[in-house]
């Protein structure tokens, strides 16, 4: 179980607009200093933060399709893959299924480079 994720990005705003845009996903975008975060949380679950956009050029390195795979899961994932490309990112691995009891996974690039997945059960 995932239980916080940060997700290393380039252009803060492009990838807050591609998150939104995919998923549906409620980000408050916060400046530390050095550092920018874009916290991230699902609207269907109060609100409950899950993870973060990153973006500080000291630490953290956006735009590896090899580096860290992190997968969401997806309640509709062909609805979510058929958004990629038109919020800027790549898609890698089209839907396709794991097997019967595991069900379905797609691979993509989000907006700034990074390898992400997403799975569901149908």
């Amino acid at each position: 179980m995932i239980c916080w994720f940060e997700i290393p990005v380039i252009d803060m705003k492009r990838a807050i607009a591609f998150y939104e845009s995919v998923f549906a996903f409620h980000i408050k975008h916060h400046n530390f200093g050095t550092t920018e975060m874009a916290l991230i949380s699902k609207k269907d679950e109060k609100l409950k933060d899950i993870g973060a956009l990153v973006l500080n050029k000291e630490h953290y390195f956006p735009n590896s399709s090899e580096g860290i795979l992190i997968f969401f899961q997806s309640s509709n994932l062909q609805k979510e893959m058929n958004l990629i490309e038109k919020s800027g990112g790549t898609i890698l691995r089209p839907k396709a299924q794991i097997n019967e009891e595991l069900g379905f996974m797609g691979l993509f690039l989000d907006s700034e480079g990074n390898r992400i997945g997403l799975r569901s059960i149908n």
